[in-house]
């Protein structure tokens, strides 16, 4: 026997070169070349021994109850768990945690976190809790297929005093405060309700950003948003028209055209407005580091000042359909341009960015505090113009889902659909 990197293995040898042992043992054995010991087995170098409750593994001395290299000492394989993390319980290898989507309903660790409860008929959501006939199991919830809660909005307003725009819940925001520019004002009035250009049969909004390169109150941004907090899980959509420039002066300032959701926040020194949700940032001049044209996506946690945030190819100025689907089974948030994902966000071991709770969603225009060009003092002004906005409740689509159901939508001339809870 020889002991080599970590193991014990036999040797071929003639008879002649072990006489002496053929004198004692009055025989000669052969065995098979370099043959290792079985794989998988602890081993144990010459002379050396392991602490209490280490074992010895390829060489070196590791935890007994180690996923990563067995839970008994009798054995150096490593544990392996489907759709799932592993762990040592009782000596052996044990379910630990499923990967979100996904649980272990045998309680047996040789198939792993086998059940899809996302989708899993029988175990819709969790391992004890089956769909009732009729029903269909949609990311992690039983629910009707032939109904669903959404929100759909034509955006079809005369004017700031529609009454049918505060009965549907919208508001135009007044109260000063962040984002944008230091001491600015919201200004309801300068958000257009018109036509569309070259389209006189569809109405639009258009929210709007003006200065004159003064900070304060004579810079001015908007924002339509939902009065109430009702939004969490499943598809949010909008087609909006992202301009690169304003319409005269200098195209110098770091304007924000954004689609978001947001919810109040703990982590905020402003709890009455919050950061925690889900925001589409079109910045045709880039800006918050970014220092050209870019569109910028980001998922806050309500409960952490911090966030995660991606950033997309340059788009061209015009029409485009924007996509943002929380799902509740997986913990991800995707954002998708034109039918095209470009980021997907997902908590970390350290922070937590998918949201907990009801939030609003809305439009803004607004200029990036400490980016605003002061040089110059020609009034300039930005728009952002908005055609529709949806959201599906707890259902995760595709843009070409949304469409189809937007296009149905118009088809029955449905201006206005409520059915959240």
């Amino acid at each position: 026997m020889t002991y080599r990197a970590g193991r014990w293995s036999r040797v071929v040898a003639p008879c002649s070169a072990v006489a002496a042992l053929v004198a004692a043992v009055g025989a000669c054995s052969l065995a098979m070349d370099m043959e290792p010991l079985q794989g998988g087995a602890p081993d144990e170098a010459p002379g050396g021994t392991c602490e209490g409750g280490e074992k010895r593994c390829d060489g070196r001395c590791v935890p007994t109850s180690d996923p990563a290299s067995g839970c008994s000492a009798a054995s150096c394989a490593p544990c392996e768990i489907a759709h799932g993390t592993p762990a040592c319980v009782a000596g052996g290898c044990s379910v630990g945690a499923c990967d979100p989507g996904f649980d272990d309903c045998n309680d047996r660790a040789a198939d792993g976190c086998e059940v899809a409860v996302s989708s899993d008929q029988a175990h819709c959501g969790s391992c004890d809790n089956p769909c009732a006939e009729g029903l269909t199991c949609t990311d992690g919830a039983c629910s009707d297929p032939n109904f669903v809660e959404e929100f759909w909005d034509d955006l079809n307003y005369s004017d700031l005093n529609d009454v049918n725009l505060i009965k549907n819940g919208w508001a135009v925001r007044t109260t000063p405060g962040k984002p944008g520019v230091s001491g600015a004002t919201w200004d309801p009035y300068i958000v257009e309700f018109t036509p569309e250009h070259g389209n006189a049969d569809n109405r639009v909004i258009t929210v709007v950003a003006s200065t004159e390169g003064y900070l304060g109150s004579s810079t001015r941004h908007t924002e339509v948003h939902t009065t109430d907090y009702r939004f969490l899980h499943g598809t949010y959509a909008a087609r909006i028209y992202f301009l690169e420039a304003p319409e005269t002066g200098p195209d110098t300032d770091s304007a924000v055209q954004s689609f978001f959701t947001f919810g109040p926040s703990a982590a905020s020194d402003d709890p009455e407005r919050g950061y925690g949700g889900m925001n589409a940032m079109y910045l045709p001049n880039g800006g918050m580091e970014q220092p050209v044209q870019t569109m910028r996506l980001t998922t806050r946690g309500i409960s952490d000042p911090s966030a995660i945030t991606s950033t997309s190819a340059v788009m061209a100025q015009g029409w485009h359909t924007i996509v943002v689907t929380a799902s509740s089974a997986t913990r991800e948030i995707t954002y998708s341009i034109d039918g095209v994902r470009v980021a997907t966000h997902r908590d970390l071991p350290d922070l937590s960015v998918y949201p907990e709770a009801a939030m609003r969603l809305g439009f803004s225009l607004w200029f990036i505090d400490g980016e605003l060009d002061t040089s110059d003092n020609t009034p300039r002004t930005y728009y952002q113009v908005m055609d529709w906005v949806y959201h599906a409740k707890d259902r995760i689509l595709t843009r070409a889902e949304v469409e189809l159901k937007v296009a149905e939508l118009r088809k029955a001339e449905v201006t206005f659909k409520d059915t959240l809870p």
